[in-house]
């Protein structure tokens, strides 16, 4: 091993105080300085030889990985694990930074071998010090990734060093190269200090700040905390009762349990401005934008992501094309969109009735091709919620799932709202013309969804959730959609997010969908009119 590898790694021990250990992955053997250059068939077929087997790249990851396995018994203490590769050893911990990975930070330096693909795979921050000899546009296409996925990163070119000034070819009696080897490994020390997230490894449990703790959001703080993740509720009209008595979940799933979140605000602008969240999820009514401004929901968000770009957010919402307000608003962070089934409800502030066993979350990233590291970021955050007590699926493209909610929330959730009457109870004393309603409703959805190109969303999808609410009905029960309770409670309900966007499409993709023109108005002009009650009542 050469000396000034050794010297790195006994400055970054002291600067990090952290154990450092320096892997003999060829077991003695080494390219040797004559077969530079290559030119004869005897320097590269040792070449050759070397790199097929003692060097295979492959090969080397698993054994990284299984090293990282073996050192964690013998170092227990150890919380987190970083790998940092010179030349070759970049390639090998590029690769081992993609998905499962066992560390919270990698790097490389002067890195060997460099390909675009590689930095496509990241999923947790990289920092890359290149020389003047690495391939320039692949250390521009590291910059670029870097910059988009929002995981951190740092990428930089030591434009007067050349290939292995931290490594075996340091020139340390050299008052430049070794001034510019101190730097390296001192920049290389501050990166692997600055950057630990805590999203990427289910070994670490993530900081979740939880927007819009109610019905839905109080039961997902609960099992968020069984996951053991750390929680803050801003909790907004219901603050003063959860401060005082906590949550109280009275549910057949989990029974009835009473809990606090381990921190609690009543806005996002009372979060701690040098507190690390790893997820915001968003479990508020989605309330999309009037034409020519801003997202309100975006105004909202922005206290809390100003200085978060790492911060995946999560919006737990129903309706569609409610994403890309957001995705512009916060193109640094990551975006994850959730539909979810969970028939809960808040009986007042902080008590939750969660009277079924009903609880799927359906999960993907925005927009479908998101980067790895997005991706990575859905599967942990998947792991805690099914951990917690969910039926999860992470889905490679959850507009599916969002256009199949649809087909219920736009037929649904404006009949029961308007009729003040659950569905069960719509089908009963109003068959056959309320289901020719809802129905008709539903197969508009249907035809809207073909028309834009989504697929799964069809008449079967449909007529199965028509079959639910007729064994309601003939079973003389039923449910109260989400608008229903809302109307019952004197508050706005999603009628913009459900129904709004929807007719909005309607007329860009020319589709006939006179039911839900019909219903949308009525359902606007009682939101309007709800919102002016409450107006005049807060001024009162």
């Amino acid at each position: 091993m050469a000396i000034q590898t050794l010297q790195g790694a006994d400055i970054l021990a002291t600067r990090l105080n952290a154990v450092v250990l320096v892997p003999d992955f060829f077991h003695g053997a080494a390219a040797q300085h004559d077969w530079i250059p290559p030119d004869s068939e005897e320097k590269q077929r040792l070449i050759t030889d070397l790199i097929e087997n003692q060097a295979s790249i492959p090969k080397n990851v698993e054994v990284l990985r299984e090293a990282v396995a073996a050192y964690r018994t013998v170092f227990p203490s150890v919380q987190k694990w970083a790998a940092l590769g010179l030349c070759w050893g970049g390639k090998v911990a590029v690769l081992a930074s993609g998905a499962e990975t066992p560390f919270a930070v990698t790097g490389q330096v002067h890195p060997g071998r460099m390909e675009q693909a590689d930095a496509e795979n990241l999923t947790i921050p990289h920092i890359v010090l290149a020389s003047k000899d690495e391939p320039a546009d692949i250390v521009n296409h590291y910059t670029d990734i870097l910059a988009r996925n929002g995981i951190g990163g740092h990428v930089e070119t030591y434009t007067t060093m050349w290939h292995g000034w931290m490594g075996a070819r340091a020139r340390l009696d050299e008052k430049e190269s070794s001034a510019e080897y101190i730097r390296g490994y001192t920049q290389i020390a501050d990166f692997f200090e600055n950057n630990n997230p805590r999203n990427t490894s289910t070994n670490m449990a993530p900081s979740v700040l939880l927007f819009g703790v109610g019905s839905v959001g109080g039961v997902y703080l609960y099992q968020l905390q069984q996951a053991g993740c750390t929680v803050t509720a801003v909790c907004r009209s219901n603050y003063d009762a959860v401060q005082q008595h906590g949550f109280t979940l009275q549910s057949k799933q989990f029974g009835t349990v009473t809990y606090r979140p381990d921190h609690l605000v009543r806005t996002l602008s009372d979060c701690p401005p040098d507190a690390v969240y790893d997820y915001l999820i968003v479990t508020t009514k989605s309330f999309p934008a009037s034409s020519n401004s801003r997202s309100p929901l975006a105004e909202q968000l922005q206290p809390a992501l100003a200085n978060r770009p790492n911060t995946t957010i999560v919006l737990a919402q129903n309706g569609i094309e409610i994403e890309p307000e957001i995705a512009a608003a916060f193109p640094a962070n990551p975006l994850l969109s959730a539909v979810i089934y969970l028939p809960a409800t808040q009986i007042a502030p902080g008590v939750i009735e969660y009277p079924e066993t009903l609880n799927v979350l359906e999960l993907g990233t925005y927009p479908a091709d998101a980067p790895a590291a997005h991706k990575a970021s859905a599967q942990v955050l998947a792991e805690r919620m099914r951990a917690g007590g969910s039926d999860v699926s992470v889905l490679e493209d959850v507009q599916t799932a969002r256009w199949a909610k649809l087909i219920v929330n736009a037929s649904w959730n404006p009949v029961c709202a308007l009729a003040l009457c659950t569905d069960g109870d719509f089908l009963r004393c109003a068959d056959p013309f309320a289901r020719d309603l809802v129905w008709g409703i539903m197969m508009e959805i249907v035809a809207l969804a073909k028309a834009a190109g989504v697929p799964g969303v069809d008449e079967e999808a449909a007529a199965k959730r028509m079959a639910v609410a007729t064994r309601r009905a003939e079973t003389r029960t039923g449910r109260e959609p989400s608008m229903l309770q809302d109307v019952r409670q004197g508050r706005p309900f999603e009628v913009g997010a459900i129904m709004g966007n929807a007719v909005r499409l309607e007329r860009k993709w020319g589709v006939a969908m006179p039911r839900l023109e019909t219903v949308y108005p009525l359902a606007k002009g009682r939101y309007e009119a709800m919102v002016r009650e409450l107006r005049m009542s807060s001024r009162a």
